[in-house]
């Protein structure tokens, strides 16, 4: 046979064969039920309520140069010692930080100085 008559294997499918070939018979079952659903698995979570707090949407304020030089200039209450950027922008546990920050944004939108 010459190297025009053989059937060309991808990369994927190369992988996908070894990785058959090494499973147990039970997840080869297994993967066979998955695969009549009509979407993959990966990416989807099931149940998404538990998968943290949800983020409000990201707005200008959240990077314009006078809120940070505000916030640069104030500390955190949580306890971290740091200031309120970069609380918030480090620390995702946080809860304080955020109402800080909407704090300095209320403020702001009232022409406080």
């Amino acid at each position: 046979m010459d190297a025009q008559s053989k059937a060309t294997v991808t990369r994927r499918e190369a992988v996908k064969r070894s990785l058959f070939a090494l499973a147990p018979a039970p997840l080869l079952l297994q993967g066979a039920q998955d695969d009549t659903s009509q979407t993959p698995p990966v990416g989807r979570l099931k149940q998404p309520q538990l998968a943290g707090r949800s983020r409000r949407p990201i707005t200008d304020y959240e990077n314009d140069p006078f809120i940070i030089g505000v916030e640069e200039k104030l500390r955190c209450t949580c306890g971290c010692n740091l200031s309120i950027y970069v609380c918030r922008t480090t620390d995702f546990a946080c809860q304080t930080s955020p109402a800080l920050h909407r704090d300095v944004i209320a403020l702001v939108e009232d022409s406080k100085t």
